[in-house]
């Protein structure tokens, strides 16, 4: 199983969104497919990060 650095830098969400629609455009992609692209993406990564912390608490 994947385990998260014990040192991290945390990133706001609303700019790791901006930063991932900006990578996406930047390859010729619109910017509604990459702002969705992006939500789903962001979406899963901080769901996942919240739902990892709750399962560790529990070990």
């Amino acid at each position: 199983m994947n385990r998260p650095p014990e040192v991290f830098i945390r990133v706001d969400e609303e700019r790791l969104l901006n930063f991932s629609i900006a990578c996406f455009e930047k390859v010729g992609i619109t910017h509604e497919h990459a702002a969705l692209i992006s939500s789903s993406t962001v979406w899963v990564i901080v769901y996942f990060t919240i739902n990892y912390k709750k399962e560790t608490k529990r070990l």
